[in-house]
């Protein structure tokens, strides 16, 4: 009996595909289901046919689990730990520049090359060197130190897309967003801690729009929707402050739009005071002054879900001291009581991550006691006596090595914004002891304003300091400018060429104008009014310096009375050039009752060939609210 051949059994199409397709695509093998392929040849499986999904077959893909996702994050972590314990060059080079107490310009200004590397380019195109505003880009800054990379979590889930009324927000550009935000802006004000958007949005929406809104003030992608922005925010924000109990999200948004205010703000009309404020009474109320997060005592009633670390709740109460300090002498108003006992909090904060954050506060906190004493010398002299202020000098230059162990691009330019803060004070001299000023003090703020200006026009060059500064950092570039302005067009102005001269002030207009986000915004007005000046100063009389006013400003004082300066300044060259044109242009006072046409007899007389109709008087008619008893120029444009 032989034994029959054996039977082969007819396959169809659809078993041969299904017998090549032992293995299920990715997009089933990620989610652990089942792959069930399609009848047709080449079809995506029913699943991915059914979710609309890009079906692919790879044998080699493995699927991302939990293990392989800590395998990951533990060689990250590996080659951060190499890169931080082995600093390069690069990282440990500083820029220092040199001391305006080592040596006192009395006859020779010289630009200081070794300060400012790509500054005569610049010059020579002034076009490019003083716009309006920065140009937008998607480049963005610098990266920030590897020790400040540490703290950011690692994303599990997509980021989702968000509506702003009838705009959306795709989640790419919302990543793309917060992204620029902690490299570029993040380290002027280190304290968010909610940096994955998701989380930032439901902890608090607000802080989130905030986030948004500083990025896109450099790197926005469509300006109506900045615009729209703006609004949201600034509508948001004061709905916000109405708000009682408020978490420490809620107090980060606060402090954030402090530090970039909206570009709608003016010198009058400024809430950085309001708002930082308001944030520093909340922490209090939370208790972060102690340095413990979710503090017991203080975190009670509706406050007991606020929940923070102490880390959180220690760096956020240095942040607002930090910010109230700075905020009350840019405006010009007594110094906040900070000087609480910080040692718990500095012990928190033992951690690289918060070095720039604590020689801000260090800083800070001695200025403190600057501005306290000054306060008290005004009030009680009227100002202040040059020994006073030579004495706090020293005691800074002793302090300094305590501030900063190894100086960065911000605490060297704190140190120089300090020494300008205590020689501002020269020009608000006792009236009787130091009336005028002596012209060495005068030099001594005027040395220290050029490097001021020099020292933030080389960071600029080197990593966008000005574009991605804080408010606070632009109020210090005005004053030094209008310093540097008001000294060369005073008698006791230091020995200097013309041109010379004229560089020092488009220096200074130029770094004015890189703070600048849009056109008619606070910088770019600033910087339109001291160009304006400094264009017709040779038709203008010579400022007296020890004439100035505004003491009870006072480490902003000098800078109204520039100001104050430049705009009686140009009124009364543009009367004199009206009646020299025989041209009827009244002047009205602020009650319309009195028609002023003829100049004032101690004007100089104006050339012909100088055209003052192109002066934009209303921004110093709307930036300061100047229309009071001297009267205003209202028929002009």
């Amino acid at each position: 009996m032989t034994a029959s051949p054996p039977s082969t059994i007819p396959t169809s199409p659809q078993a041969e595909d299904k017998a090549k397709r032992n293995v299920a695509c990715i997009n089933c093998r990620n989610s652990k289901v089942r792959c069930k392929p399609s009848p047709g040849t080449g079809d995506a499986c029913q699943r991915c046919a059914k979710l609309h999904l890009t079906c692919i077959v790879d044998k080699s893909h493995k699927r991302v689990t939990k293990r392989s996702k800590l395998e990951l994050l533990e060689q990250e972590l590996e080659t951060i730990k190499q890169a931080v314990s082995i600093p390069t060059k690069e990282a440990v080079t500083t820029h220092t520049p040199p001391s305006p107490r080592k040596q006192l310009p009395f006859s020779n200004f010289p630009v200081p090359t070794s300060t400012i590397p790509t500054l005569s380019a610049a010059l020579q195109t002034p076009t490019a060197a003083i716009q309006t505003h920065t140009p937008l880009s998607d480049t963005p800054g610098p990266a920030i130190p590897r020790s400040q990379l540490l703290d950011i979590p690692l994303r599990t889930e997509p980021t989702e897309p968000r509506m702003l009324g009838e705009h959306l927000v795709t989640g790419e550009d919302i990543d793309s967003y917060f992204t620029k935000f902690l490299h570029c802006f993040h380290p002027f004000l280190p304290i968010l801690r909610k940096r994955v958007p998701n989380d930032c949005y439901q902890s608090c929406p607000i802080l989130f729009w905030v986030i948004i809104y500083i990025t896109c003030r450099r790197y926005t992608k469509d300006r109506i929707f900045f615009t729209r922005l703006a609004s949201h925010v600034n509508r948001e924000i004061w709905m916000l402050l109405s708000d009682p109990v408020m978490n420490l999200d809620a107090i980060h948004a606060l402090l954030y739009l402090a530090c970039w205010p909206l570009p709608s703000i003016r010198l009058v009309t400024d809430p950085s005071t309001t708002l930082v404020s308001i944030a520093m009474t909340n922490a209090m109320m939370m208790g972060l002054h102690t340095g413990r997060g979710s503090h017991r005592e203080f975190c009670i009633g509706l406050r007991k879900y606020c929940e923070s670390t102490n880390e959180e709740a220690s760096s956020t109460w240095l942040a607002c001291c930090m910010l109230a300090q700075k905020i009350a002498a840019y405006s010009g108003h007594p110094p906040p009581s900070i000087r609480l006992d910080d040692g718990s909090c500095l012990t928190n904060l033992d951690n690289p991550f918060w070095t720039d954050l604590i020689v801000m506060f260090r800083m800070q906190k001695f200025m403190n006691r600057f501005h306290t004493a000054m306060a008290a010398h005004v009030s009680s002299c009227g100002g202040v006596s040059h020994t006073i202020v030579s004495m706090w000098e020293s005691e800074l230059e002793i302090v300094k090595p305590v501030f900063a162990e190894h100086p960065t691009e911000l605490s060297v330019f704190l140190e120089l914004a300090a020494l300008l803060e205590m020689q501002v004070f020269y020009f608000n001299p006792d009236n009787v002891i130091d009336n005028p000023p002596a012209p060495i003090n005068i030099f001594k703020a005027f040395h220290t304003a050029r490097n001021l200006i020099a020292t933030s026009l080389e960071q600029e060059s080197r990593s966008k300091f000005l574009t991605h500064a804080a408010h606070w950092v632009f109020r210090l570039v005005v004053d030094a400018a209008c310093i540097i302005i008001a000294v060369l067009h005073s008698p006791t102005c230091p020995d200097i060429s013309p041109n010379d001269a004229a560089v020092l002030a488009q220096q200074a207009i130029a770094a004015i104008h890189r703070c600048s986000v849009q056109e008619n915004d606070l910088p770019h007005r600033a910087g339109v009014i001291i160009e304006t000046f400094w264009t017709y100063h040779t038709s203008l009389p010579k400022l007296e310096l020890g004439d100035c006013t505004w003491s009870s400003r006072l480490s902003i004082g000098f800078t109204c009375w520039c100001l104050d300066k430049f705009k009686v300044g140009l009124q009364a060259a543009q009367r004199s050039n009206d009646a020299a044109a025989q041209k009827d242009q009244p002047i009205l006072s602020y009650d319309m009752s009195t028609i002023v046409t003829a100049p004032v007899a101690t004007d100089p007389p104006m050339p012909s060939d100088v055209d003052l109709m192109e002066i934009d008087w209303n921004m110093f008619m709307e930036e300061f609210g100047w229309v009071n008893e001297k009267g205003v120029l209202l028929g002009l444009p």
